[in-house]
């Protein structure tokens, strides 16, 4: 049995944070030698703080705190690098993925260096999923990746790996994990997806995409998505993702 590494990020996610949590320790710890939590707190002020240093004295919970908003992909990357197991679960913690589908995402590990979940039916808002579908066509197109949800944030990765690729990722703020496949597609490294539920938020909004923020999302994007391309786009895959 492996050792694993539950990997969240938390920002303003008092309403879930603990029940969504509770779960994946709960499922995980079944399948795993040790299981431990590692969680970036990323500038909550609504108690999300306050409610992982209560878990830290019950759960094995390792805490990255720090004084200034990071955002999603900085918040990421700190917790991918606090790692030490040699398998990293990493899981969004607004409650959009269930654990029950960790068995089917551990099963496709052994024939992978990375697991990736794609969503049976996405439930987020429809500018969200039509944002999506064009930026994984576009990434598609460029890379010659045939992933479905290269950005998805339900994943199994190597622990070396994910503690390695964590540090290089820097282009895409707004699709951290669409940089990271990419850069692993590109390595060589072998890719499965396994088909995952989605469900709507526990709670609250999309602290990411927020409707508002969509004119100021798509030009780094698309500035970022092009910068990737000319440093990999050219390289040839000597080793396809299965899906």
């Amino acid at each position: 049995m492996p050792e694993i590494d539950i990997v969240m990020v938390a920002h303003n996610e008092a309403d879930s944070i603990e029940s969504v949590m509770r779960s994946f320790y709960k499922t995980v710890s079944g399948y795993a030698r040790v299981a431990r939590i590692v969680v970036a707190e990323d500038g909550s002020t609504d108690g999300t703080k306050e409610i992982l240093t209560a878990l830290a004295r019950e759960l094995p919970l390792h805490l990255v705190l720090g004084q200034h908003r990071k955002g999603y992909a900085g918040a990421v990357r700190d917790a991918l690098c606090a790692t030490e197991a040699g398998i990293v679960l990493f899981v969004d913690s607004d409650g959009q993925y269930l654990a029950s589908d960790f068995a089917g995402l551990l099963a496709a590990f052994k024939a992978a260096d990375m697991v990736i979940g794609s969503k049976i039916r996405r439930r987020d808002a429809y500018h969200r999923i039509l944002m999506s579908r064009v930026f994984h066509a576009v990434t598609r197109i460029l890379f010659g990746i045939r992933l479905q949800d290269p950005d998805c944030g339900y994943r199994l990765i190597r622990g070396d790996l994910a503690r390695t690729f964590a540090r290089q990722c820097y282009l895409l703020p707004y699709s951290y994990w669409t940089e990271f496949t990419v850069r692993m597609a590109k390595a060589s490294f072998k890719i499965h997806e396994v088909r995952v539920n989605h469900q709507p938020r526990l709670s609250g909004n999309s602290k990411v995409y927020p409707l508002r923020k969509i004119p100021l999302v798509v030009v780094p994007q698309t500035v970022g998505l092009l910068k990737l391309w000319a440093e990999l786009g050219r390289q040839n895959l000597s080793r396809r993702e299965a899906l």
